[in-house]
C-alpha cells in the first residue's frame, strides 16, 4: 500500500510539473546575478525536480535539503500516526540539522564556485 501511495504521490506531482509548461528553470536566481555567488538555496528547485522524476542521488546533489526535509516530513507523519510525540529537543535538532546543511551547502559550493569549479 505504501508503495502505491509513493507511486502515485509522484505521479501526482509529475504531473502538475508538466501541466504547469514552466520550463523547468525559468527563473534566475536574483543573488545570484547581483553578487556572482550561489545563494543558500540555489539547487532546491532543480533538487525538487530530480525528486519527483526519481532521481534522490541527483537531488541530493543539487541541494541536500530538500532530501533533508523529506525525510523529516516523513518523520513528522511517523510521530502523528503512531500517536506519539516528538519530544521537542527532537524538533530544534532537526531545526538546527537543516540550519548547518544550508550553511554548508552555501560555504562549499560557493568556495567551489570562488576556485573555479561551479557545481550547477
Amino acid at each position: 500500500m505504501g508503495s502505491v501511495l509513493v507511486t502515485l504521490t509522484r505521479s501526482s506531482m509529475a504531473g502538475i510539473a508538466v501541466q504547469a509548461k514552466v520550463p523547468a528553470f525559468a527563473f534566475s536566481c536574483l543573488f545570484y546575478r547581483l553578487t556572482g555567488l550561489y545563494c543558500p538555496g540555489c539547487g532546491g528547485t532543480r533538487a525538487l525536480y530530480a525528486l519527483v522524476y526519481g532521481h534522490p542521488l541527483r537531488s541530493f546533489f543539487y541541494h541536500p535539503i530538500i532530501c533533508y526535509a523529506i525525510f523529516s516530513a516523513i518523520c513528522g507523519i511517523v510521530f502523528h500516526f503512531t500517536k506519539k510525540t516528538a519530544p521537542k529537543q527532537i524538533l530544534i535538532n532537526i531545526l538546527f540539522g537543516a540550519v548547518i546543511i544550508l550553511l554548508l551547502n552555501f560555504n562549499v559550493r560557493n568556495i567551489l564556485l570562488l576556485l573555479g569549479m561551479p557545481t550547477l
